[in-house]
This record gives C-alpha cells, structure tokens and sequence, in this order.
C-alpha cells in the first residue's frame, strides 16, 4: 500500500471502521504518511471512540435514517406490479411515501387490471415531508391507484391529501361495489368520506385517526331504503370533529374511543346491537336514557376513562329529523343538558314505568365494565335489574358509594342479585361474577 501512494495526492476512504485500539490505528497511519501534501483519509464508523483516536478534526455526526426512509432508499417501483394481472388474494403496497412520480408510477402499477384481487392494504408511512406538498401528491398517487371493482377489502392508512379522489367520492357503489370492509387510518388531513352507506355488502367498518374528519358524504339520489344495510361492526376513533354519520341500522358491534359525544346518540334504534364500547370519551358527560330503549340484543357494555361522565341514564329532548347541512338524512344530536334524572332515589312501589320499560328491554345484557368514571355518582336502575348479568366489573368510579366502602374487603348481598349470589367489594374497585 505503501509503495502505491508514495508521492501521490490521494483520498482514502475506510468505511465503517470498527478498530477501536490507539497502537492499532497508529501502526496504519504510518503507512499512510507518504503521500502528497492534501492526501486525506476519511473515516466512517459507529463507534464514538474510533472516531476519537482517528480524528485529526472534530467528527460529523449523521442521524440515522427512520425505517421507512431506509426502505425508501431502495423500494420496487410500483410498475414492477404493471404484469401482475393475475395476483390473488391480498396485496399490501407499504412506504408509499417514497413514491416521486406519483402520477406515472401510479398508472404503471396497473392495479385496475388485477381482476382476482380480493384485499389491497394501501400504507404511504412516516416521511418528514411539507404537508401542503405532500398532500398534493398523495392525491395524485390514490387517484391512480384505484383497483378493480371485484375487491372486498380496501385499507389505507397514512394518507396525506385532504380529499380522496373522485372515483371514491363521486360513486363508490359504481367502483367498488363489493366491498366488505373499509378501513381508514391516520387520514389527519381528509376532511370528508365517501357515500359508505351505499355499499350494499359492506359488514366492517374501522375510522381512526382522522382529525379533521368533519362528514360522512350522504347519498340524496339513492334508491335504497336505508344506509349501510348489513354494516355489522363499526369503530371510530380519534375524529374529534366527526359529529354524526348516516343511520346504519343493522349494527352489531359499535366501537368510540375519543370522539365527539355527540355520536352516542346514534345508539338510538339500534335493536340489533350486541357489543358496546365506549372508551377515552373525554367531553362525554351523560348518555341520554333514549339510547337505552332499543337496545334489546345487548349482550355485553364497557365504559371506560370518561372522565365527565355522571350519568348512564339522563332524559333528552327528542331527535332532531335533519342533520347537518352536509348529512340531510343523518343522526346528529347534540348533547344536551336536561335535569338529570335522579335514579339514587328511584323507589319502585311509587311506579317507574319509564325504568320498567328498559329493564325488560336489556334482558339480554350479560357483561358490564365500568372504569375510571370518577364522577360518576349513582348506577341507573336498569342495570341494579338486570336480571341475566353474570359479570360486573367497577373499577375507580369514586363517587359511587359502592366505592366509597372504607372496609378493604366486604361480602354481601343485594336484592338484585340472584338469590345465594354475593358481591365481592374490594375498593377502590368490585368485580362481580354471577352463577345460575
């Protein structure tokens, strides 16, 4: 080595270096001092201690890339799937931030002519881009991207624009009428989704995320009696400015974590429903005693970190028959603030026919968890009767005087409890579990 740098000007480069011993390094330096004046050696390496004996200046430090900008460094162009017609099954395009010609890469994937596609998995990732840039390609590269109509699940997560393109919004039902399930993720700058209540076959539907969500697009035109006509499960979650969507009447499992409460009240009228979850609600101060009426397939209710809530059964004024300007034919209640209904001193022998009324309606009700509603004050008496619980679950609802019990541990029994049935009551919270 030596003999070849002698007297020449020459730039060396020893790549990740990870020698770390001071003789070691110097042992190879003097090999290196025969060249010519403005000779350099650059180093790179891992190690803060190889770049410390090495160094004749200070060392420059480089961040490390994230993963998803790692992968972008060497991602498949979308046009590699240009012949893929016959792919099957699921097909996941991920890092779709990466993507820079978004128009022509789009197009080259050809993801419309892949006519056995069943599930299509559409992530754009992390990347520290503009959003105002961004978004304007991410509109371009979903509008591209649209499948084959015989696809039954469709997901996107990611997604930057503040619109979707217009073969969702003008006519979902005409481009993607087999949908089963749609979901979509941490869409933070969409505005506005598509007519979903058309899809005729649609059972699953996820929203989260979605931080400027403002509407759900309703359909005036349509000729179907209902929306969302077999939609069986739905969650929504972190769309703080969603405030009412199209009836789905058909419900089996509701999902809400962090959303405007205002959308408790499309609880109303749903007969079918079996699962109820509300979650993280943190504006959520009541849910009005209407909700509970039809609720006559309920089997299992979990409240939990509603940190306003102080009522599960407050009267409310009838619904409005119009909703928004933008959802003519959707449930849009505001919450409201009647005289809440004082269930601590409910006494059955002076009458309580409203009550009667949703005891005999929640006779399917099997699992209840409440936790950490810290004002919630007093148990409404449909659930002290409902006569088929087997699992009740209350957990830091402090002002409960249930929970309030100043013994650690306390065994009794209740009149509303299955004869020989007790309670365990451990504070600050009980854990009950019923045997017929």
């Amino acid at each position: 080595m030596r003999a070849a740098i002698d007297g020449k000007r020459y730039l060396l480069v020893l790549d990740d270096l990870w020698e770390e011993h001071l003789s070691t390094w110097l042992s190879l330096k003097t090999l290196l001092l025969g060249g010519a004046r403005g000779s350099k050696i650059l180093i790179t390496t891992r190690l803060s201690s190889a770049a410390e004996i090495t160094g004749t200046a200070p060392p420059h430090l480089l961040e490390g890339l994230s993963e998803n900008k790692a992968l972008a460094k060497d991602y498949c162009e979308l046009g590699e799937l240009n012949g893929l017609n016959d792919i099957r099954g699921r097909l996941c395009i991920e890092n779709l931030g990466g993507v820079i010609d978004a128009v022509a890469e789009s197009k080259a994937a050809n993801l419309i002519g892949k006519h056995y596609l069943e599930s299509l998995e559409l992530e754009w990732g992390d990347f520290d881009i503009d959003d105002a840039v961004i978004g304007n390609r991410d509109e371009a590269l979903l509008d591209g991207l649209r499948p084959h109509s015989n696809l039954q699940k469709l997901k996107i997560y990611g997604y930057k624009g503040e619109s979707l393109p217009r073969w969702m919004m003008d006519n979902l039902v005409s481009s993607l009428p087999n949908l089963v399930e749609v979901c979509f993720h941490d869409c933070g700058r969409c505005k506005s989704l598509p007519t979903l209540g058309q899809l005729l076959h649609l059972k699953t539907l996820e929203i989260r995320n979605m931080t400027e969500l403002e509407y759900i697009e309703a359909d005036h035109s349509s000729t179907l009696t209902e929306s969302f006509p077999n939609l069986l499960e739905l969650e929504i979650s972190s769309c703080v400015k969603l405030k009412a969507m199209p009836p789905a009447p058909h419900l089996e499992q509701i999902r809400l974590t962090r959303a405007h409460p205002a959308l408790i009240n499309m609880i109303v009228g749903l007969n079918m429903l079996k699962i109820l979850e509300i979650l993280n609600m943190e504006f959520l101060e009541c849910v009005p005693e209407e909700c509970w009426k039809s609720l006559a397939s309920l089997e299992k209710l979990d409240i939990k970190r509603c940190p306003r809530l102080t009522s599960l059964s407050k009267a409310a004024p009838p619904p409005p028959l119009l909703g928004t300007r933008h959802q003519s034919n959707q449930v849009d209640l505001d919450s409201s603030d009647p005289e809440e209904l004082d269930l601590s001193n409910y006494d059955e022998s002076s009458g309580g026919n409203n009550n009667h009324h949703l005891i005999l309606e929640l006779h399917s009700l099997r699992s209840v968890d409440l936790s950490y509603l810290p004002k919630l004050a007093s148990l409404p008496q449909w659930l002290l009767q409902a006569s088929n619980l087997e699992d009740l679950s209350i957990r830091f609802c402090m002002e409960l005087d249930i929970c309030k019990t100043k013994a650690a541990t306390t065994t009794t029994t209740s009149s509303w409890i299955p004869m020989e049935d007790s309670i365990t009551v451990s504070a600050p919270w009980i854990s009950l579990s019923f045997q017929n």
